[in-house]
């Protein structure tokens, strides 16, 4: 009886052992392919924030100068020797351009429609935005914890490469190019009308991934760019109908910013 019971004490712990073999094996396996692919995104990381700095930093784009010659966009003036980030900044302040979203749009397009480096200008949020995408899709598991914080690590990286004017640009552009695809379209006069699309905002991961890892989490703590959003959030209803709302919703954490506090009937 004694050497049975023996026995299967003695299988139970080959067992036992065996399972944590088996696990311990499979966990350096997974580690060993995290480290891989950790260090394969590294490599390319460094060269797309190195290609990020060679655009944003480029010449042509330290001072601003329009096609027309002048200094004023819309009655405000520009200052030549601000690059052109500044200045847009500076223009969407000065204007208090946070009211709807037919201004927000046509402030935007206004600006790069008159400015010589139109094309660089707006490039240079084109590649903020495949920086962003090639991070998405290199740690796109949700459900795996590591992926989450590399996510977030290198989002962190992006946004502490662009200063505070490009980062309030970039939101801005995305912004209004958002709310083009949920169907703000121009009319006759110029203005842009609301015609409702199929895109649905809340299934974009894109946005929902800036929300989550607070990307534009700088804009709430200075001054002038938290006073802009909360006065952009105050005009707004709690309509989630409002293409603007369901964005910004969607984009920023409002955590820290006056939220709208009536509501329309749906």
């Amino acid at each position: 009886m004694n050497i049975s019971i023996a026995s299967c004490i003695a299988a139970c712990v080959t067992a036992i052992a065996t399972v944590c073999a088996v696990y311990w094996a499979h966990k350096a396996y997974k580690e060993s392919l995290l480290a891989r692919k950790s260090a394969a995104f590294s490599t390319l990381f460094a060269q797309l924030i190195n290609n990020h700095n060679s655009l944003f930093r480029n010449t042509s784009l330290k001072t601003t100068v329009l096609t027309n010659k002048g200094h004023e966009i819309n009655g405000f003036t520009l200052t030549e020797n601000d690059d052109n980030f500044t200045n847009f900044y500076n223009y969407c302040i000065d204007r208090k351009v946070n009211t709807n979203a037919n201004t927000l749009i046509k402030t935007w397009d206004d600006y790069v429609k008159k400015i010589k480096e139109n094309v660089l200008f707006s490039h240079c949020f084109k590649f903020v935005f495949n920086e962003i995408e090639t991070v998405l899709h290199t740690f796109d598991n949700d459900q795996d914890k590591n992926d989450k914080e590399e996510r977030k690590h290198y989002l962190e990286i992006i946004q502490a490469n662009m200063s505070h004017a490009e980062l309030f640009s970039y939101f801005i552009n995305l912004l209004q190019h958002y709310l083009k695809k949920c169907g703000y379209k121009k009319d006759e006069n110029g203005n842009y009308k609301f015609s409702p699309t199929n895109y649905n905002i809340e299934k974009d991961s894109f946005l929902t991934c800036l929300g989550e890892n607070d990307f534009f989490h700088d804009l709430k703590i200075h001054s002038d760019t938290n006073d802009f959003v909360n006065k952009l959030w105050s005009t707004l209803e709690i309509d989630e109908r409002d293409p603007l709302y369901r964005i910004l919703k969607s984009m920023i954490q409002l955590d820290s910013v006056t939220q709208p506090s009536s509501s329309l009937p749906l």
